[in-house]
């Protein structure tokens, strides 16, 4: 049986949320995508997946607006609405890194040498399950307010985020090999382009961290 909640709205509020993590999702695919036609050199490949990112921030702007505008006052609901918002911004902070990362390899002209490349592929890959994982975790927010935070979808979820944290510990594994990597080979390149090397593998690491943050919000909603 729907909650009284969703019986008096008719809907959750959440649709806006579910919307943004899709968006985030699709900034994060065309990431790997660009970051595939950087190592090949197809810079304009890589212009127009980084012309596509700054086009999901902007669609993505404008679905945080529209639930700034439209979400419901907390009485309405049986999670607080700040906590609702502090979720919407832990996205908006996924997205915005990965739109740094994309400006920094494309700004930069980035190709990895090997091994690097290889291990930084293998991070994109996790950062882009990363994402996924937590997509998955938010769209199930419309179940989770119909059954009021209880029962079977509270399982479901829990588990997804168990997957998530897994997900983050494997990214912080790869991160720290490429450092290992790239501290090995420092004296063959020059200074500069290993501080931004060094640059981006923490800014790729805060898109997985930013995930795990998003996933310790929704952990703390289970909870009430």
């Amino acid at each position: 049986m729907r909650n009284m909640f969703a019986q008096i709205l008719g809907r959750s509020p959440v649709g806006p949320i579910e919307k943004h993590i899709d968006e985030v999702n699709k900034a994060a695919l065309a990431l790997q995508s660009m970051s595939d036609a950087a190592q090949q050199a197809d810079w304009d490949q890589a212009l127009k997946n980084r012309e596509e990112i700054e086009s999901i921030n902007v669609a993505a702007n404008e679905l945080r607006r529209e639930l700034r505008l439209s979400l419901p006052s907390t009485f309405l609901m049986p999670v607080a609405r700040e906590d609702l918002l502090e979720l919407l911004d832990g996205q908006d902070k996924i997205l915005r890194r990965i739109n740094d990362v994309a400006g920094l390899i494309f700004g930069r002209r980035i190709q990895l040498p090997q091994p690097l490349s290889d291990t930084f592929q293998q991070l994109i890959s996790c950062t882009v399950e990363a994402v996924g994982q937590t997509r998955q975790s938010v769209k199930e927010l419309d179940e989770l307010f119909e059954a009021g935070f209880r029962g079977r979808e509270v399982d479901i979820v829990q588990k997804m985020l168990g997957t998530l944290m897994d997900i983050e510990r494997e990214h912080d594994r790869l991160q720290g090999v490429m450092r290992e990597q790239l501290f090995a080979m420092e004296k063959e390149l020059h200074p500069v382009d290993a501080v931004f090397l060094y640059r981006l593998i923490d800014w790729v690491g805060a898109i997985a961290e930013r995930c795990a943050r998003a996933g310790d919000l929704l952990e703390r909603l289970l909870a009430r």
